[in-house]
């Protein structure tokens, strides 16, 4: 992910603000977003939570579901990725 956020950072230009979650802080946002593998991405838009996408991916997937959730379609971001895997 050290790798891959900037990337996706850069790709986005102007609509993703990264953070990352402090290491004790991670249990927390786990079960507040329901998600179970690591790493996570977790997008939120102020408290609204737009989906997760757990594990690494390949580089297309996080184009299309990313691009998904920022443009509002719920389509390939209505169920969060990796859940469950």
């Amino acid at each position: 992910v050290a790798v891959v956020l900037p990337e996706l950072v850069q790709h986005f230009a102007g609509r993703l603000m990264p953070a990352v979650a402090a290491r004790e802080a991670e249990d927390a946002f786990r079960q507040r977003f329901d998600f179970y593998q690591w790493p996570s991405l977790v997008f939120l838009k102020g408290d609204e939570h737009l989906g997760t996408i757990s594990k690494m991916q390949d580089w297309q997937v996080y184009l299309e579901q990313i691009g998904a959730m920022l443009d509002g379609d719920g389509g390939a971001a209505g169920e969060p990725a990796g859940r469950g895997n």
